[in-house]
């Protein structure tokens, strides 16, 4: 396919200026361990959402009532907002449901497959444990400083005026 007015280049350039991607921008403090809560916990949401369908479907009311407690605490977790007051609360409950998911499931896992579940828990676990103790010594409405060089950029109370 060719776009009026412009040569043949083989590639699809026009694609990327007409849909410019955002400009990279430094990973700050915590948002990896973040990125990655809330991809573990949206994945044991989609695994939490098949087992509760299976155990409606089975006709086992205990496992259902399981699977929508760890269903509503991971979709808490993997979908909290930035400015939520609720936000550490949800990355207990969700973190915390995202390694029971995956337990919960160790029992139905194929041999080879063990290792992966125990894996995916353990994970879970140290990103949940690492997040909430990271953010456990900081006072709350006050953000970290970004480096020792930049301290006093970030004196928004003027807390150095005195």
């Amino acid at each position: 396919m060719s776009v009026p007015g412009r040569a043949h280049d083989g590639g699809m350039s026009w694609v990327e200026e007409a849909l410019p991607l955002p400009a990279a921008r430094p990973v700050d403090g915590d948002e990896p361990l973040e990125a990655a809560i809330h991809a573990l916990a949206a994945l044991a949401a989609g695994i939490a959402a098949v087992q509760l369908m299976l155990a409606v479907v089975l006709g086992e009311p205990i496992a259902a009532a399981f699977f929508i407690a760890a269903l509503l605490a991971t979709g808490a977790c993997a979908f909290v907002g930035e400015g939520s007051a609720r936000r550490r609360v949800a990355f207990v409950a969700g973190g915390s449901a995202t390694v029971l998911v995956w337990l919960a499931v160790l029992p139905q896992a194929p041999a080879h497959s063990i290792v992966v579940v125990l894996g995916m828990a353990g994970v879970s676990a140290a990103v949940t444990r690492h997040l909430l103790t990271e953010g456990s010594d900081r006072r709350p409405g006050v953000r970290p400083t970004a480096s020792i060089a930049g301290w006093t950029d970030d004196d928004v109370e003027g807390e150095l005026a005195t």
